[in-house]
Parts: structure tokens; C-alpha cells; sequence
């Protein structure tokens, strides 16, 4: 046993120690700061354009494994035959049943078409056994996403600058955006669920975002916006008075199918007209309904179903395949067709920021509209 005196002199040489002055105490290394991510940057090409290529509801499902790799391929094939300088896939992507590990296999395979992606999310996503900011934590990890975390660690709302062709690296001064959203999920209201809607927060943020690019004369870039539930106004774009479809004219304001009642969420939260308020919205385009696939021009803005891109996991009566956008510098307007998986083309028109316009090439007749009923 050690000896009293012995025991007070190293508690005495300990206590020094402590006391020591700070320049006599070995000094720690900095820690090092953690280097901050670089996104890859989307710009037109030397010839002015911009191709962007909308996936949506793809519905992978663990229990259906040779329906998710058939998915794949038939995407790898699509990018293969479009080469889209971005991917949007516009929500419901891994739904239902244990959806990790079917995630966790798409976020490589997204990477390794060599081409910057973007998901948003549906109202389906998060009932697939992970939580938003599970989720949003893997799809962040992809080394060519444009996807990043906001406060909650869930996927942040984004506006996207599309660089012109000269690199002009200009804050604010980029010749086209993309705005890509979360368009909520469910609410619960009187014992009953019902689609949700954009909030006030979210509808503020994109007045701010287009308002800081608004030059003194009022102009400002034009831009797109990606999300998965639909607007309410695009049953008013189907339906409304200004858009008889049954008139000859019809041709310059409805273009593609409409199989199933829309299911915007239960309230109008405003986004529409602040989308038009804004003067630089021109167009969107959704998901969420699988069975319709028509652009809709209405008080000036196009609005757009993408085409139902999944495999045979849920419902879906058209032949799945994906959007493609071509976009211009300095115009006004895009380009747009549905590439189906087995290569054809249909639903391709102009649109040249107020009506559409007949696109060269076959296809469906310019102006085929279809509304039908499924089982």
C-alpha cells in the first residue's frame, strides 16, 4: 500500500499541472474544418440549349425486385438515348415496404449515369419504413445530386441558376432557373386524410427568390418548377372556359391525356398566383397522377403532367416513360415531348410562353387531347 506522503505528492504535482499556464501546456491541433461540398453547376450548352429529362413515380418496391432493375434499365436506356444535362424525378420514387435497401441501390445507380440529378418528394415516399430525414440523408449522399438539407435535415427546397453558355458566373444574373419543391403529403382534418398543400413559408421563399433577380425594369428570367402533387388550377387549366377543348383553336392550349380525376391538395394555398405574380414562372410540371400526361396553358403559365416512369407496382394505364424539356437561352419558352421506354415519341410540342405551337417530327396529331376512364 502506498505511503500517505507519497499519495499527497502526486495529487500536489496533478494539481499543478491543471494550474499550469497556458503557454506551458502542450498545444492541440486545430481541428479541421469540414470541407464544404461543391454541387455540380448546370449551363446551357455551346448551342444555347438546356435538356432536362422529368422522371416521376417510379413506385420501386422491395418486394417486386426484377420490376425495380427493369426500371433502371429502362431509365439508363432513356438518358442514354435523350443525354439530358439534368434528371428531375418528381416524388413517389421508393414506396411502400422496406425501402432502404431499395434506395440505397438507386442512389449508385443515379451517380452512375454521369449526369446531375434532383429528386423531390410525393406524398407516398415516406411510407416506405423511413423517415423524411432518414431519406433525405442517403439521397444527400449522391455524388452527382443537386440535393442538400435544410434546417430539419430533409430536403431543401431549391432554385437552381442554369448558366449561360458564356459561363458568366454573375450571382442573379444566370438566363434561366429551376425552382424544385416539396409539395407536402397528407394532412388530417376531422377524422380524414387529405393531400396537403405549399405552405405560406414556401410560397414567400419563391416571391423572395424571384424578387432578388427582378432587374430595375421589371424584367426578369424565366423559370420552371418541379414538384409532385398538382396544382389546384390545373383542373381549372382542364375545364375552364378560356380552354374549350371541343373548339378548332383548342390546339394553341391543350396538348395529352387526362385518365383520372386530378388530386391536388384540399386547399389553395395561393401558389399559382404567386407563381404568376412573380412574372417568372412559365411553366411546371408534376407527377402524382399516373394516368394523365397533358400540358395545359393557362393564364399564360404551362402547366404539365410528366409521364408515369415506373414499372408494374401500382396502377398506371399509359406507357411508362419520361418528359423531356428543351430548354433556349434568351427565349421565353421551352421544348417538350414524352419519350416512352420503347423509344417513341409523342406529346411534342412548343410552347413559346403563351399558347403551343406545332413541333416537327411524328407523332399523335398536334392538338390530341384525351380524357378516359380506367377500371
Amino acid at each position: 500500500m502506498k505511503r500517505i506522503p507519497d499519495i499527497l505528492a502526486i495529487l500536489l504535482a496533478l494539481t499543478l499541472a491543471v494550474s499550469a499556464p497556458a503557454k506551458d501546456r502542450k498545444k492541440q491541433p486545430a481541428q479541421a474544418e469540414k470541407p464544404q461540398r461543391e454541387y455540380p453547376s448546370l449551363q446551357f450548352r455551346a448551342d444555347s440549349t438546356f435538356r432536362l429529362l422529368q422522371l416521376t413515380d417510379l413506385h420501386l418496391r422491395d418486394k417486386f425486385p426484377d420490376e425495380e432493375a427493369n426500371v433502371r434499365e429502362e431509365i439508363r436506356g432513356l438518358v442514354a438515348l435523350e443525354d439530358p444535362d439534368l434528371v428531375v424525378i418528381t416524388g413517389d420514387i421508393v414506396t411502400f415496404g422496406k425501402g432502404e435497401p431499395v434506395l440505397r441501390r438507386l442512389v449508385p445507380f443515379l451517380d452512375s449515369l454521369d449526369t446531375p440529378w434532383v429528386v423531390v418528394y410525393g406524398n407516398h415516399d415516406a411510407e416506405s419504413g423511413m423517415d423524411r430525414p432518414f431519406m433525405s440523408g442517403l439521397y444527400a449522399e449522391g455524388r452527382n445530386t443537386l440535393n442538400r438539407l435544410n434546417d430539419k435535415g430533409e430536403l431543401a427546397d431549391l432554385e437552381l441558376p442554369i448558366l449561360s453558355c458564356s459561363g458568366d458566373p454573375t450571382p442573379g444574373a444566370a438566363p434561366f432557373y429551376l425552382f424544385c419543391m416539396d409539395s407536402n403529403d397528407y394532412v388530417f382534418m376531422e377524422g380524414r386524410r387529405y393531400y396537403s398543400w405549399f405552405t405560406r413559408e414556401q410560397i414567400q421563399w419563391l416571391l423572395d427568390c424571384c424578387k432578388a433577380r427582378t432587374a430595375e425594369d421589371g424584367r426578369v428570367a424565366p423559370s420552371l418548377a418541379f414538384f409532385h402533387i398538382e396544382l389546384l388550377e390545373y383542373i381549372d387549366a382542364w375545364v375552364s372556359r378560356d380552354n374549350p377543348r371541343w373548339r378548332q383553336f383548342d390546339a394553341e392550349h391543350t396538348e395529352g391525356a387526362r385518365g383520372e380525376n386530378n388530386g391536388g391538395g384540399v386547399f389553395n394555398s395561393g401558389m399559382f398566383a404567386a407563381m404568376h405574380e412573380s412574372g417568372s414562372v412559365i411553366g411546371t410540371s408534376c407527377g402524382h397522377a399516373h394516368d394523365s400526361d397533358y400540358i395545359a396553358i393557362y393564364h399564360g403559365i404551362a402547366l404539365t403532367y410528366g409521364r408515369y416512369s415506373g414499372g408494374n407496382t401500382v396502377y398506371n394505364h399509359l406507357p411508362p416513360g419520361g418528359r423531356m424539356f428543351v430548354l433556349r437561352e434568351g427565349q421565353k419558352g421551352f421544348e417538350t415531348w414524352i419519350r416512352e421506354y420503347d423509344g417513341r415519341v409523342v406529346r411534342h410540342v412548343r410552347f413559346d410562353g403563351e399558347k403551343l405551337k406545332r413541333a416537327p417530327g411524328k407523332g399523335l396529331p398536334f392538338g390530341t387531347w384525351t380524357e378516359f376512364q380506367t377500371p
